[in-house]
Parts: structure tokens; C-alpha cells; sequence
């Protein structure tokens, strides 16, 4: 109970910032963002307006795109777009960016949150005044403002005019209209239905093909194609540039002409025919194997010639009948031996007998070989080359490789004897001469030779001598020298000599005497031998005649050009010599000639005597 007015709970006679506030008030989280009954009229219209352009704007873009939507789509059904409005009204999560509309509260459950919410913070309010000298309202008093500001529509929690706000069913209303046709822009237009809309898209599809099958139809005069019956399809074209050989009409490395540059070689070779023509035809000797033309005579003259026959002749000649001419003629046919500068006719070929003759050249010749053709004769000359070349190279590497390469060989070679160690080892090898250095670490104790004092068996003094001979370490066979050797050494504190011998052991023979080789001290020395390169490889005779089994690089290379000489001079003998022509006979006369190896054609050379009958 109230402490002052002793009834029902009160609240402050100052209702505090309620008014002006603009953010959480009855649930609405900022009131500045509402929207005005205008503003939201004006927004709906905006809307609408930018649906139908867009939705024309679509429609127009799937008439373009063809029959099925354009580019693979499907026109929507009344049936499945409501499937679809179906399926999205079911969702409760994620619509609109509302994570859960099951949380969303509707204003039946909104009013008795508020009323409990209120009922609340009423019980809270303390019985008196806050003791700031301040007085709680009475629930009359605060009714009273309540009232007065309920009836309050301008600038309340931030709005302007409530009388502008729009209820919920208002704007669903004029959202339901939009799609009816009966919600106008306010400019004259009005909604289309889904229906008329399909029409119209089902009349502009119909059209759109119509006026594409027409166009189809047509061949002339198409996207400036004066006609399109005489264009080929890629694959036509494909095929076509497939067979054009990739060396030319040959094969054999041309290229083709373009049809200008035909053009052009056509044009020059006819006006150098016409030009060979004029002047073939101003000679006038030995022209088609006529001497002279200027001594042909006429059909006229000859035939007045031949009026006169039988006549007698200015000259005191009688002409000869045609009957005599011709028996003489047939005499002259009959003849065979001694016929115009020919001995025997009968050793003549007919063209017929000398092309059986040809056909049989590349089959094989009369001798049992076959002939061989330019193409493959070259063939093999230049597989002669080749090998001759590879064989010159092969040769000449081998040769280097064997005299002219250093090998060094750094490990493997030295392994010592108890008391040393192999400090250092290396092997230098070229042409067959090695050259060995070796150094060995003194791991044991010191060693002294004998002194000045000490004499061998003989009596006789062996100062510094290494009684015996120690063996200090042994190489591999490859490192051994032919015949025994003795080396100097020395270690920079003491020196003397070792023994090499053929079988790998190095002994100490002697030391300066009175200087020890002291441990950890190296002995130093090295060796050279010659040894014979790849043994058997190459045996031959020297230019001198004497047999030899290492050739020098002159005496080689003298091999490999003889070598390449004999197998080029057996080449061209046998693919490219010149067979030597037949004699010929002071009188003229015709042999039936043999084809000679490597020919394809005969040429007989027949000359007429013009003084013979």
C-alpha cells in the first residue's frame, strides 16, 4: 500500500524521460526507424514499381533466351511456385535475416508480458517518498498523465505524427492488392495478372520462333553471307586441310602456291611461250630436222613439178612415172643392210621392245642384280657417310679417353701395416702413365737405423740401414709398378728409402743414421710408371709395315681415312660410276644397246645419209 495516500500501490509524480525515449519502448527496440503511413505507401509503391520493371525486365531476358527459359531454364508453374511460397512459409529459421521466427511473439502474447512487466515494477515501488523530498504519484494522478498521454500524436517516442503509422492489416492489405491488379501506381497503370503476363510471354515465345524459323529459311544475303548453301562445316574443313600433305602436292618438302602466285608463274610462262614461240618461229635451219627451210618448196610447186613427169626435162632427163617411182620404193623398203647410214634394220628395237625393256630395269637386270634407284643408291651413300663419320668419332673419343683423360684415384689404393697409418693417397693416371704419392703416419715406435759403429756380416759398416727391411705398407695391384723400384722419402725430420716392389709391398730400407723416424712423424714419398692402355684393343700395322698393338694418333687417324676411302670408292663404283658409251662406227649405223647398269632409258642416235637412195 501506498504510505501516503494509504491505497493501492502509486508511482512517482514524475513520470522521468518516458516521452522522449526512443529505443526499447513497448517492445520496439528503436521507434525512430517506424515508418510513417505516407512513408510506407510511398516505399510499397517504389516497390512495386521496381517488381514489374524487373519482373518485365526478367520475362523480356527469358523471351530472348528461347523456348526454355533461356540458357537451360524452365518456365514456373502456378503449382510449383505455391510448392515453393508452401515450403518457404514452413521455415522458421534463417527467413528474411530472422535467425528463429519461433521466438518472435505475437501481440496477444506481447500484452500480457507488458501488463505482467508493469505489474512488477509496480509492486517494487517503495511505500514513501526516496527521502530526496520527492512524493510518489497516486494511481489517479498517474492514470491521469497516462491518459493525457495516450491522446498525444505528435512527437511521441520519436514520431512525428501517429496519425501517419499504418497498422499491419493496412499494409497487408496494400501489399495483397499488388498482385490483383488492383493497386494502382498513381500514374494510370495497372498490375498485370500471372495469367495475362503468361500470355503475353506465351505470344512473344510463339513469335520469337516464327520469325526464327523464317529466318532460318533463308540462304541469301544472311549476317553478310551472300550465300550460305556454299559455305562447308568445320568438320568439312578439318577433312580437307587433313589431306594436304605436310611437304607440299609431293611430299617431297614443296609448299603450295597460292593461287596468285600460280596466277602469276602462268601469266610469265605463257609470255615466255608465245615469246619461244616467235622466235621458234623465225628460224629457218634445223627446225624439226629440217636443215634449211628456205629449201622446202610448196604443195603448188611440187605438184607443178609433178605435171611435168614423163615429160622430159630441160635438162635432157626423163622424169620417172609414178608407177616406176613406186616400184623403186618398194624396192628401197625391201632393203636392210646399208639403209640410210644403217648397216642392219634389223638390229633396230621398236619403242614398244625398248619400253619392255625399261619396265624391266627396276625389277632386276639381265645379270641376276637388281638396279638400284637414285633415291636408295643416295640412301646408302649417305649411310656410308654417316657410318664412316660415327666411326671416325667413336674412334677419336676412344682415343681420348684412353690417352688424353686424367683419372685420379684418391682412395682404395694404400692399406698399411701395423705401427702406420695412411695419411694421405693418390693415383694420377693418363695414357698409360701413373704417377702414385703416398704418405704414412709412424703409429708405433720410433725407428732408428744402424750407426756408424755397427758393421754388417761382411765386416764392412751399413750405417743407417733398417736391419730388415720393414714392410710398412702394401697397394693394390692396379697401383704396383711392372719392375721393382727404389724411392727416396723423407719426413722433414729424417730421410731414406723405400722398396716398391711388383706385387704391392713397400718395405723401409734405409734412414739417416743417428735420426730416428719418430712417432706421429709422416713419411713422404712417390713413384711413376708407365703401363701398357687397354691391351689388345687396337692391333694393326704402322706405316713403317711393322706390327705394332698401340697406334699413334697419326697412324690412327691414317686407318680411319683409308677405311672411309675404300668404303666411299666401293660405293660409287657400285651405285655412281659412269658406264663408258659404245664406239662409234665411222659409218653410221644402229646397235640394239643393252641398258648399262643404274640407267632407265636407251638413246639410239640414227643418222640418214641424204645422198643414198
Amino acid at each position: 500500500m501506498c504510505s501516503s495516500c494509504g491505497k493501492g500501490p502509486c508511482i512517482p509524480i514524475a513520470p522521468g524521460p518516458h516521452v522522449s525515449r526512443t529505443t526499447d519502448v513497448h517492445g520496439i527496440p528503436d521507434t525512430s526507424k517506424l515508418e510513417t503511413k505516407p512513408g510506407a505507401q510511398a516505399k510499397a509503391k517504389q516497390a512495386a514499381d521496381k517488381a514489374l520493371i524487373q519482373a518485365k525486365q526478367y520475362a523480356d531476358s527469358l523471351l530472348k533466351g528461347g523456348g526454355d527459359g533461356g540458357g537451360g531454364k524452365t518456365w514456373e508453374t502456378p503449382e510449383g511456385a505455391q510448392k515453393k511460397v508452401d515450403a518457404h512459409a514452413s521455415k522458421t529459421k534463417d527467413v528474411h535475416g530472422i535467425p528463429d521466427t519461433s521466438r518472435l511473439l505475437t501481440e496477444d502474447e506481447v500484452g500480457p508480458l507488458v501488463d505482467a512487466a508493469v505489474a512488477d515494477a509496480i509492486s517494487k515501488i517503495p511505500g514513501g517518498g526516496d527521502g530526496d523530498g520527492k512524493t510518489w504519484e497516486t494511481p489517479e494522478g498517474a492514470q491521469t498523465k497516462v491518459d493525457a498521454h495516450a491522446e498525444k500524436t505528435t512527437d511521441v517516442h520519436g514520431i512525428k505524427d501517429t496519425a501517419d503509422l499504418v497498422t499491419k492489416d493496412d499494409l497487408k492489405e496494400a501489399i495483397d492488392a499488388i498482385p490483383t491488379g488492383g493497386g494502382g501506381d498513381g500514374g494510370g497503370k495497372t498490375w498485370e495478372t500471372p495469367e495475362a503476363a503468361q500470355a503475353k510471354a506465351d505470344k512473344a515465345l510463339s513469335d520469337a520462333k516464327a520469325y526464327t524459323d523464317e529466318h532460318a529459311k533463308k540462304t541469301t544475303d544472311i549476317h553478310g553471307i551472300p550465300d550460305t548453301s556454299k559455305l562447308i562445316t568445320e568438320d568439312q574443313l578439318n577433312d580437307a586441310i587433313s589431306k594436304i600433305p605436310s611437304g607440299g602436292g609431293d611430299g617431297g618438302g614443296k609448299t603450295w602456291e597460292t593461287p596468285e602466285a600460280a596466277q602469276a608463274k602462268a601469266d610469265k610462262a605463257l609470255a615466255d611461250s608465245k615469246a619461244y614461240t616467235d622466235e621458234h618461229a623465225a628460224k629457218t635451219t634445223d627446225v624439226h630436222g629440217i636443215a634449211d627451210t628456205a629449201q622446202l618448196v610448196t604443195k603448188p610447186e611440187l605438184k607443178a613439178v609433178e605435171d611435168k613427169i614423163g615429160q622430159g626435162g630441160g635438162d635432157g632427163k626423163v622424169w620417172e612415172t609414178p608407177e616406176g617411182a613406186q616400184a623403186k620404193v618398194d624396192a628401197h623398203a625391201e632393203k636392210t643392210k646399208d639403209v640410210h647410214g644403217i648397216k642392219d634394220t634389223t638390229l633396230l628395237v621398236t619403242k614398244d621392245e625398248l619400253k619392255a625393256v625399261e619396265d624391266k630395269i627396276p625389277a632386276g637386270g639381265g645379270d641376276g642384280k637388281t638396279w638400284e634407284t637414285p633415291e636408295a643408291a643416295q640412301a646408302k651413300a649417305d649411310k656410308a657417310l654417316a657410318d664412316a663419320n660415327k666411326y671416325t668419332d667413336d674412334a677419336l673419343k676412344k682415343h681420348v679417353d684412353t690417352y688424353h683423360a686424367l683419372e685420379i684415384v684418391t682412395t682404395g689404393g694404400v692399406t698399411a701395416e701395423a705401427g702406420w697409418t695412411v695419411a694421405a693417397q693418390e693415383m694420377r693416371s693418363i695414357g698409360g702413365v701413373h704417377t702414385v704419392f703416398i704418405e704414412l703416419e709412424r703409429a708405433g715406435a720410433n725407428i732408428a737405423g744402424r750407426t756408424a759403429a755397427q758393421k754388417a756380416g761382411d765386416g764392412l759398416p751399413e750405417a743407417g740401414n733398417v736391419v730388415p727391411d720393414l714392410l710398412i705398407a702394401k697397394v693394390s695391384p692396379d697401383w704396383a709398378p711392372p719392375k721393382r723400384l727404389m724411392i727416396d722419402t723423407h719426413s722433414g725430420y729424417t730421410s731414406g728409402s723405400v722398396r716398391v716392389t711388383n706385387k704391392g709391398e713397400i718395405f723401409l730400407a734405409d734412414l739417416l743414421p743417428d735420426n730416428a723416424l719418430r712417432t706421429k712423424h709422416h713419411l713422404v714419398f712417390s713413384y711413376e710408371f708407365i703401363t701398357p692402355v687397354a691391351p689388345g684393343a687396337i692391333k694393326a700395322v704402322s706405316a713403317t709395315g711393322k706390327a705394332v698393338e698401340y697406334l699413334t694418333k697419326d697412324e690412327t687417324q691414317r686407318l680411319i681415312d683409308k677405311a672411309v676411302q675404300e668404303a666411299l670408292s666401293a660405293h660409287l663404283a657400285d651405285c655412281h660410276a659412269a658406264k663408258p658409251k659404245p664406239a662409234v662406227a665411222e659409218t653410221p649405223a644402229a646397235k640394239h644397246v643393252t641398258p648399262a647398269p643404274g640407267t632407265r632409258s636407251v638413246k639410239v642416235d640414227l643418222t640418214v645419209d641424204k645422198g643414198s637412195d
